[in-house]
């Protein structure tokens, strides 16, 4: 029998010396023993502020249990400043390391079968993120988790780096802002509920949860990364950057823009068939355009 995944917060150094007390005591009236080697203490402070107010600086232990400048707790990486650097890098090294590992699998794998694989792997190494991201007040942080989201997801899909935010979201169908201010305000209700001892309000906290919307990578073959990455990779006939303006000023192309192809392959998809008939059909369309296209950039 083990207990797990204990997280304390204290307000001084005689509080959390009582607190480790309390834990010892239990332990030993409950026959197991406290693992200080997999504990840790750590001080939180603001981020101007260089110098810790108590202990830190000053020892390596606290009750025989580590002091340490940086803790892994159910998945998140927590500083003493509650910094998103950390949790950033361990993500943008572990999504590489998962993708290396997945590669054999998903370079033959369809669209919407990369994008179940991005969901699966990747996506709950940011939802450990959610508490921090909702109270972090600094916009170079946020932006660079949305760059972080939007650069895995195109990682597993296999999407261009050249691909616009817009059409990234839109496929990933993941909106990071609105899921951590739900985190946050259905956490602060469920609190206020456990500290006043009121009923659930269940119903009330769904009014914050996002609206779940249509998979628009679903049944999807890769013909459309393809396309996507055709209309907005280089066109090396006018050496710039390309863009669905630009094929339709430049080259009287008259093929959709992405949102209209999604829109045109939406009644296929929603058609209750087998997978593999639907990836057919929806195959059937794309590939025109894949080939005309390849056909009109043509060097």
């Amino acid at each position: 029998m083990y207990a797990d995944d204990l997280f304390v917060l204290c307000s001084d150094e005689n509080q959390l010396k009582a607190t480790i007390q309390v834990v010892k005591d239990w332990s030993v009236c409950n026959s197991m023993i406290l693992n200080k080697t997999k504990s840790g203490v750590m001080e939180f402070k603001s981020r101007r502020q260089k110098t810790s107010a108590n202990f830190q600086n000053t020892q390596s232990t606290f009750e025989e249990i580590p002091v340490v400048s940086q803790y892994r707790y159910l998945g998140l990486n927590l500083t003493p400043s509650l910094h998103l650097n950390a949790q950033i890098k361990y993500i943008s090294i572990k999504a590489k390391e998962i993708f290396t590992r997945l590669y054999p699998f998903i370079k033959t794998a369809e669209a919407d079968t990369r994008k179940n694989l991005w969901q699966v792997f990747i996506l709950p190494l940011f939802e450990f993120l959610l508490p921090l991201y909702a109270n972090e007040c600094t916009k170079f942080w946020k932006n660079k988790i949305t760059k972080l989201v939007n650069g895995t997801f195109k990682l597993f899909i296999g999407l261009s780096k050249s691909t616009p935010d817009y059409i990234t979201q839109l496929l990933l169908g993941y909106n990071f802002i609105q899921r951590a201010y739900f985190m946050q305000m259905s956490n602060q209700m469920k609190w206020e509920e456990r500290s006043k001892k009121i009923p659930s309000q269940e119903p009330l906290r769904r009014f914050f949860k996002p609206k779940k919307g249509s998979n628009m990578l679903s049944k999807t073959p890769n013909e459309l990364v393809q396309y996507i990455n055709l209309c907005n990779g280089f066109c090396y006939k006018c050496q710039c950057n390309n863009s669905i303006t630009h094929l339709r000023l430049s080259h009287n192309f008259s093929g959709p823009n992405i949102p209209e192809l999604l829109l045109l392959t939406q009644d296929i998809r929603l058609q209750k068939q087998i997978r593999k008939t639907t990836l057919d059909k929806v195959r059937s369309l794309l590939s025109p355009l894949v080939i005309f296209l390849r056909t009109l950039l043509k060097t």
